[in-house]
Formats: structure tokens, sequence, C-alpha cells
């Protein structure tokens, strides 16, 4: 399970991979702060639409409007069971996202306290979580709520942990990003060997906890683990 990711990325990098069709960035500099540990429940970027594809500031945990606790809002959905799950399967069907990381974290084993692992592309590369999302109230689109596809891990991952989030080449983005391609067509995308090359290191325990600050100490490196 995906809990805590990375997005470091300035504007004008993600401007970069942008189609001419897309809409340019339009995030208040405010909102748009590069991140070394996103949780849950806080806003984020996500590519969403298809036409006209804009990048939007999302929270993270997706919650049916029909479901009005919020605690129980979900950050990830098994990529193999979410096409059958009435949390998430008319947002797999009509409301998929990109949601925008160059890295993610991870713990190792079942003794506590676990060390937490950063996973990050070769050359901080920027990655594509598929997502999902859904309006909490249908009425505002400021309640939108994402969720994180996870498959199974690739090997680089497999030694660490039994899930990871799936990661999308942005030669898929657009295939992603269209609706009218059924969930039945896009499963070959949530294959752990389309995962790009990881690199990983053992991380402090900054990057778990809330109260430390957010910053490169989350992702230092730890030796001996």
């Amino acid at each position: 399970m995906c809990g805590t990711y990375a997005f470091r990325k300035a504007p004008r990098e993600v401007r970069a991979l942008l189609r001419e069709h897309w809409r340019p960035i339009d995030i208040p500099d405010d909102l748009w702060m590069p991140s070394y540990k996103i949780k849950p429940s806080q806003l984020a970027p996500a590519i969403v639409g298809y036409d006209a594809p804009s990048v939007e500031m999302l929270r993270w945990g997706l919650l049916p409007h029909w479901m009005r606790e919020r605690g129980k809002a979900q950050i990830n959905a098994k990529s193999e069971t979410a096409a059958e799950k009435p949390m998430f399967r008319a947002a797999l069907r009509a409301s998929r996202c990109v949601v925008l990381a160059d890295g993610f974290f991870e713990p190792k084993g079942t003794k506590q306290p676990r060390p937490w692992y950063f996973f990050q592309g070769e050359g901080e590369s920027l990655i594509g979580f598929a997502g999902i999302y859904a309006l909490s109230d249908p009425g505002d689109p400021a309640s939108a709520g994402f969720a994180i596809l996870t498959t199974e891990p690739c090997d680089a991952v497999a030694s660490i942990h039994d899930r990871m989030p799936v990661m999308l080449s942005t030669e898929n983005w657009d295939e992603w990003l269209n609706t009218d391609i059924p969930p039945r067509e896009i499963e070959p995308l949530f294959t752990p060997d389309r995962a790009p090359d990881l690199q990983s290191w053992a991380v402090p325990d900054d990057a778990k906890k809330a109260s430390t600050p957010d910053g490169p100490n989350c992702i230092a490196i730890v030796e001996g683990k």
C-alpha cells in the first residue's frame, strides 16, 4: 500500500511534457509546493480530463458522494479488484487521473518499528501513478478526492513490500485518461513489468511523521539497512 509519496518537480518541468491539446497549468504558486512526503488528506497535483486535460489540485482520499463519513475515504485501490468494488468501479470507468509523483515510500517487514524505503526512477524522473477520483459533493469540484491504484511489486520493490503503485509511462497517460476505453482494455497497464527502473534506499523516520519538517531530510540515505 502506498501511504506516502513525493513530488518535487517545478511547474516548468511538467509543462515540458504537456501535449498541445492540454490546458495550461493554472495552479497558484502557494498550492504548487514541492513535497518530499505527501500524506493522505493533503492536496496534490493530478492530471484530469482527456479532450482538454489539465493539472488540478485534488485531495488524497477518494470518497464517493453517497458515502458521508470522511474517515472512510480510501487512499489506495487494488487494480485487480477496483472494477468490481462499489467504492471504485464508477470512478475507474469515468473519472481517471494521473497522479504526479517522482518517488514513493514503502515499509519493510512486519516487526515494529518498520524501516521505510524510498523508491524513485533513475534520474529522479517524473512518475505518473494511475489514479481515480470522485466528488464527495456532486456540485462542488473542490470536493474531488483521489485514490492511487496498486499492483503486485516489480523485482525492485518485492524484497521490501508486497504492493506498489501502478506507474504509467508518459506514453500511456492519454490512454489512461481516455474513459472511452473501458477498464477491461486498460488492465495491461497494471502489470508490474511496466514499472520504470527504480532505485531505492532506507530513509530516516522523518518521512513517517507528520510532525517533522517536509524536506530533503525525508529521503536522506540511512546506511546499514
